[in-house]
């Protein structure tokens, strides 16, 4: 009974935890920051690699589905909700939407904060690297599709 009641609380505390990582990638400035790439990766990858510029409207079909806001915020959300519970993701909300005051740091959530924010850092990082690993094959896909018999 304990390990059921362990699970529902689990799944429970993680579906709570999503819409409010996913809040939490706006108010932080993360949502923000990836609009500024958001529709380059195309130009990106044809400057970096020319021979793909026949390909454009494909590649643009692969940033739409692969390198847009949604699942990207959906594949960073694990990096902050396996970190903090609800509790400091709220108070993490509330501190970015008051603008981030310095007493913030002084609490407990904000020295945890602190000194994760690192580590966090690191691994936006890596995963960054890892989703671009994961979804380059399936620009490779796409284009493979669309060349003529």
């Amino acid at each position: 009974m304990r390990l059921v009641l362990f699970f529902l609380f689990f799944i429970n505390a993680n579906s709570f935890a999503n819409p409010l990582v996913h809040e939490l990638l706006e108010v932080n400035g993360m949502k923000e920051s990836f609009a500024q790439y958001e529709g380059k990766m195309t130009d990106i990858l044809i400057m970096s690699d020319p021979s793909l510029e026949p390909h454009r409207s494909t590649i643009e079909k692969w940033e739409q589905k692969y390198y847009s806001w949604v699942p990207v915020r959906n594949n960073m959300t694990p990096i902050y909700s396996q970190k903090f519970n609800q509790q400091e993701l709220n108070e993490l909300i509330r501190y970015f939407k008051n603008g981030a005051p310095s007493s913030f740091l002084e609490t407990q959530t904000g020295k945890k904060y602190q000194d994760l924010r690192p580590e966090i850092d690191k691994e936006m990082i890596e995963y960054g690297h890892q989703y671009m690993t994961k979804i380059r094959p399936y620009l490779t896909q796409m284009i493979e599709d669309t060349k003529p018999s």
